[in-house]
């Protein structure tokens, strides 16, 4: 039987660990997604983490006076973010409203995202948190030197959700 990767309890429990919900994580991230979003001259970028039954963001670029932004997710189904964590790569979508994942999510025909591509959030214990992706209302192709960049921003927010994660464990040690 095929593991679950939405439902895994490890995976879960890393983001768990992370505090990655917590309200001050967003300042930590919004340079990246703002960066990601200018790299790709696309309007959305996001910072994504994967639950198992919505997708949260915890950094957004472009959303401002949406439904998303002040939702701060969806729910699963309408994730693409979620195809980061099932296939554990990168996904990428030149044209949601023919790829076969995409056509039917309600984010494709009610609020017109056209392309996407989504970089997995790895942590260092090696479990997909989510992704770093960015969002567009045209279609497009994704070169490689871009999705190198998208990566090196993936690979950044996720040293610095550890590195938050760590000082936060060395200050309750310190006031224990």
């Amino acid at each position: 039987m095929v593991k679950d990767p939405i439902h895994d309890s490890d995976r879960l429990e890393a983001i768990i660990k992370l505090d990655i919900l917590s309200d001050e994580i967003q300042g930590l991230l919004d340079d990246l997604t703002q960066k990601a979003a200018e790299r790709f001259n696309l309007p959305i970028s996001l910072i994504s983490i994967v639950l198992d039954d919505a997708q949260v963001f915890v950094s957004s670029h472009g959303l401002e006076n949406s439904w998303m932004s002040e939702s701060k997710g969806t729910p699963m189904e309408w994730s693409f973010c979620r195809f980061t964590v099932l296939d554990d790569n990168p996904f990428l979508v030149e044209n949601a409203k023919l790829h076969e994942r995409t056509k039917d999510i309600p984010l494709v025909y009610q609020d017109g995202v056209v392309c996407y591509a989504g970089i997995p959030l790895r942590t260092s214990g090696g479990k997909v948190l989510g992704s770093l992706c960015v969002i567009g209302d045209k279609e497009r192709s994704f070169e490689e030197s871009e999705m190198a960049d998208l990566k090196r921003y993936a690979a950044e927010a996720v040293a610095r959700l550890e590195k938050r994660a760590e000082e936060r464990i060395l200050e309750d040690s310190r006031d224990a």
